[in-house]
């Protein structure tokens, strides 16, 4: 491998000489047999450990090159844009980031200087278009070479001196047949711009950039005139930027303010982010979605909608006869935006805001457990008052017992360990819990060194480092006074409510595991929820011939209170005798 000179050969990238540091930094890359590190993203294998010395030296040689890369990148721009890549582990990440803000910059930059000069209409009478005609005007007129390179550097803008081109011989204001001649505002054929009949909007276009301090550099190359008045439900789709971003507070249903960060315009003055959030709209059909991750920017005139962000989430974006076509994952058709006159994509999205219309409370005791601020309840059917939750950390499978009192913790936990290391084949090797003088018992204590159970525990008043089961005990708590309160039931089955609410927390999506349910990730088995049934629920039960008379009832009505842990069986309770049964799958509601 090449050895790196010691001064750089040529400027570092500053705001304004991206294309040319490009072309430099990529031969000099080359130069030092690196560039393929940017081509190519340098990935760590899985299970290295185990791998032949052969792929162990070709990894190494892999990041040492991708390093260097990168190496020569940061040492190659200014200082103040070394944060834009500050957060770069590869170089190819470092060289797309680079690429993305000042890519976007100078194609903003074209656009509005194209737009400038279309506007600026000569009174004089020198009309503006494109002639067909290989006649040559009289005398030497100043004109605007457009060069458009394709490629993904962007458009180059030249101004230059050229010759008058139009049909036939004579002067410039002379000539009378404009059939070849086209229009630069609405692009048909047969008159000049000035001429045009279409009255486009005069667009005061800026480019600008947002800078957020929390979650990385976005681009913003969206133009709008500032100084109209902005319809609030109107939203600009744009590529250009990286999120959405809205300037109306009362359209968040939801908003995390401890985002912040500054939007920064060409002119380099700043407007503050102040938060991100959630807004509610209201679709065609009479439904309703959220538009989520939206950044509150206060002084922003106009709302954007930022077409990379759409695309992550699924849609489906395509442009087509002057349209934009936005599906969702199932492709179905959400929207077709038309192109505006000055090549823009507006949307009018309705927003809406949750209403309550009414709020009561018909049962006089949930009341009073609110007034008496949430007051324990009672024992439950099997005269218990506690439960005592243990979550597996690696599937987030939760387990649950109930307890009479709190010195029943350290029965339970080992009746607990021998169940899962016995099922998993596993020993457990450490357990996190509070300080609860029922965890840090002498016996407690005692029974983990001898099984060389590690012990953590959080610091006094600090539920935040336990937050896992924390959140799980608040979710749990959640789903119980929600099953309880639907079916109005009353507060002696929140054991059942709390066994019924674990059960189906394993099975129900989590961010903690990737595609899987915690059952699943437990036990490797997808669980069926084919004969899942709403707690609470009336069911009636079929009884056999052998326990019924000719003329009895042949079901009989029961209350269902969860699934059985020993049979493949619902729980349901008989509100007559007060009796709990077992019945095989399925019944009827």
């Amino acid at each position: 491998m090449a050895a790196t000179s010691g001064a750089f050969p040529f400027p570092k990238l500053v705001k304004d000489n991206y294309e040319r540091w490009s072309i430099q930094m990529k031969t000099f890359l080359g130069g030092q047999d690196v560039w393929e590190a940017v081509e190519e993203e340098y990935v760590e294998p899985e299970n290295l450990a185990g791998a032949s010395q052969a792929v162990k030296k070709a990894t190494k040689e892999a990041r040492v090159r991708d390093q260097k890369a990168l190496s020569l990148i940061q040492l190659g721009i200014n200082d103040n844009i070394f944060e834009k890549i500050e957060q770069a582990t590869t170089a190819k990440r470092a060289w797309d980031t680079l690429e993305n803000v000042f890519k976007g910059i100078d194609k903003a930059k074209m656009n509005i200087n194209e737009r400038k000069d279309d506007t600026n209409k000569n009174q004089g009478g020198r009309g503006r278009g494109r002639g067909r005609g290989r006649g040559r005007g009289h005398g030497r007129g100043r004109g605007v070479q457009m060069q458009y390179n394709n490629n993904e550097s962007g458009s180059e803008f030249r101004p230059s001196r050229g010759r008058g081109r139009g049909r036939g011989r004579g002067g410039y204001y002379q000539r009378q047949n404009k059939k070849d001649v086209e229009c630069f505002t609405c692009h048909r054929y047969g008159h000049y711009s000035w001429e045009c009949q279409d009255d486009p909007k005069e667009e005061n276009m800026k480019a600008h950039y947002a800078e957020e301090n929390k979650v990385g550099d976005d681009t913003v190359l969206l133009a709008h005139d500032g100084s109209k008045g902005e319809n609030k439900n109107s939203w600009y789709l744009d590529t250009g930027t990286s999120n959405h971003m809205c300037g109306y507070e009362h359209m968040f249903v939801e908003m995390d303010e401890s985002m912040t960060g500054n939007i920064t315009f060409g002119d380099m003055s700043k407007i503050p982010v102040k938060g991100k959030g959630k807004i509610l709209i209201k679709l065609k059909n009479g439904g309703h979605q959220f538009i989520s991750n939206v950044y509150y920017v206060p002084e922003m005139k106009a709302n954007i909608l930022s077409m990379g962000q759409l695309l992550e989430k699924g849609y489906d974006i395509h442009m087509k006869d002057k349209c934009l076509y936005l599906r969702d994952d199932r492709g179905s058709l959400i929207a077709r935006v038309p192109m505006s006159s000055n090549r823009m994509f507006l949307m009018n999205i309705h927003h809406d805001a949750p209403k309550c219309l009414k709020a009561c409370f018909d049962n006089q005791s949930w009341l009073w457990h609110l007034r008496l601020g949430y007051l324990n309840f009672g024992a439950s059917l099997g005269k218990n008052i506690y439960f005592l939750l243990f979550i597996d950390d690696y599937s987030r499978k939760t387990w649950v017992y109930f307890l009479k009192q709190k010195s029943e913790v350290f029965s339970t936990f080992k009746r607990f360990k021998a169940l899962v290391e016995k099922q998993s084949g596993y020993q457990i090797k450490a357990m996190r819990s509070d300080r609860g003088g029922e965890f840090i018992s002498k016996e407690f204590k005692a029974f983990c060194e001898e099984n060389g159970i590690r012990r953590p525990l959080t610091i006094p008043y600090s539920p935040q480092q336990n937050g896992v089961v924390e959140r799980k005990n608040r979710s749990i708590v959640n789903m119980t006074r929600s099953m309880l309160k639907s079916k109005n039931l009353p507060k002696e089955f929140w054991a059942e409510a709390v066994v019924c609410a674990v059960y189906l927390s394993n099975r129900s999506p989590t961010r903690s595991v990737w595609n899987q349910t915690p059952q699943e990730a437990w036990s490797g088995y997808k669980p069926s929820v084919s004969h899942l049934k709403v707690f609470g629920s009336i069911a009636y039960v079929h009884v056999p011939d052998q326990q019924r008379k000719k003329l009895d009832d042949k079901s009989e009505k029961f209350i269902f209170i969860g699934y059985s842990q020993e049979s493949k069986g619902y729980k349901l309770y008989n509100p007559v005798d007060k009796k709990m049964k077992i019945f095989e799958y399925p019944f009827k509601t």
